[in-house]
């Protein structure tokens, strides 16, 4: 049989549409490095390629984070988790939620999605051996595969795949947030009670009107966010712009830090006035806040300027943003059915509720004003 050309993948190869990967996941013997890590000698440790090791810088400063997932002695973590070479402390600097041991890929892939937040279908395997990529795309399907090689000859392209389309300012800082919320998961641990943890984060949510310098987040928070986002309005640099300056619209963004270190901008809402109502028309939140009263805070502190507190959401339904309705709901809100992908949710005029008790909110929008 003829060698396969160059440009065309192996058939068990899978890529991901473009600006879909948002977790690079690198196997280790064979890939990131060319050696067998447990069959070297006592005292040999493995090195990193330092053309692995400029893809992850790349993919790091372009918002996509790098794993590890490695069929191998769970003892090898120790080589990030306590690096005894510069090249493996600047491969532990890149990597978020590694998993190292005799489970299938498959079984760790999903792992490293239910750690981090995100679906499968964003992960990207970077593993040189066929049977490994088999196997993740017989058991898990909505994963990408591809070869060293490959996503090495992607990055060099003039306009790699793998890459998202846009990036802000933030996007490169979100390797870091990923290991901070790993710290806080440690220190979770060590709390009995999930309230008491949360009241010792010191969680504090601001709330302010957009800039023109929140452009590129907030575009890229609209194309990103899934979970809990309403779906329903697609947003580029120049509509961004259009909502910023038309008189009838507010475009409100939040963002949180807490003790661990800064979230960045995690929350934007697209506010539309008329007919003496206020419509969010779009809203799209950080799946890496959930779970902590952010979400919620956010739109109670949305409700507190508008007419009587009354909101509606327009909400284009898709599998992933399920946790959006159901946050409707737990708010106080319900949901009018308008078609088999469209629902709305309504919050009635009355006051809001107040924001959990371990959670301080920076409300610098401006009063309404009264009629």
């Amino acid at each position: 049989m003829p060698d396969q050309p160059a440009d065309v993948p192996p058939a068990d190869e899978h890529r991901p549409p473009a600006d879909a990967v948002k977790v690079v996941v690198w196997d280790l013997d064979g890939t990131t490095w060319d050696d067998v890590a447990v069959e070297l000698p006592d005292g040999a440790r493995p090195e990193p390629r330092p053309d692995v090791l400029a893809a992850a810088r790349t993919l790091a400063a372009h918002g996509v984070v790098s794993s590890v997932a490695s069929r191998t002695d769970p003892a090898v973590a120790a080589l990030l988790t306590d690096p005894p070479t510069p090249a493996l402390a600047a491969l532990a600097d890149l990597v978020v939620a590694p998993r190292l041991g005799w489970q299938d890929k498959s079984v760790m892939l999903a792992a490293i999605a239910d750690e981090l937040g995100v679906a499968v279908g964003s992960l990207l395997l970077v593993d040189d051996s066929g049977f490994e990529r088999a196997e993740v795309a017989a058991r898990l399907p909505a994963a990408g595969t591809t070869t060293r090689a490959a996503l090495l000859a992607d990055l060099a392209a003039p306009h790699p795949t793998v890459l998202p389309a846009r990036t802000s300012t933030e996007s490169a800082d979100r390797t870091r947030r990923y290991q901070a919320e790993a710290r806080r998961r440690e220190a979770a641990a060590s709390y009995a009670d999930r309230d008491a943890f949360l009241a010792a984060c010191d969680l504090r949510l601001t709330v302010r009107p957009a800039t023109p310098a929140d452009r590129d987040r907030v575009v890229e928070l609209v194309a990103r966010a899934h979970r809990l986002a309403s779906t329903r309005v697609e947003l580029d640099p120049a509509s961004y712009d259009a909502w910023l300056a038309a008189g009838d619209r507010r475009v409100v963004v939040a963002g949180l830090v807490d003790r661990f270190g800064d979230h960045g901008t995690i929350g934007v809402a697209l506010l539309a006035e008329g007919d003496g109502a206020t419509t969010v028309e779009g809203l799209a939140v950080s799946c890496r806040v959930a779970g902590r009263g952010v979400p919620g805070a956010f739109v109670t502190t949305l409700r507190h300027h508008v007419t009587g507190g009354a909101l509606a959401l327009p909400i284009r339904v898709t599998s992933a943003n399920v946790e959006l309705r159901m946050l409707v709901r737990s708010l106080g809100g319900t949901l009018e059915v308008l078609g088999p992908d469209e629902v709305v949710g309504r919050f009635a005029p009355g006051p809001p509720p107040p924001p959990p008790d371990w959670l301080h909110v920076d409300d610098r929008l401006a009063p309404q004003e009264t009629p």
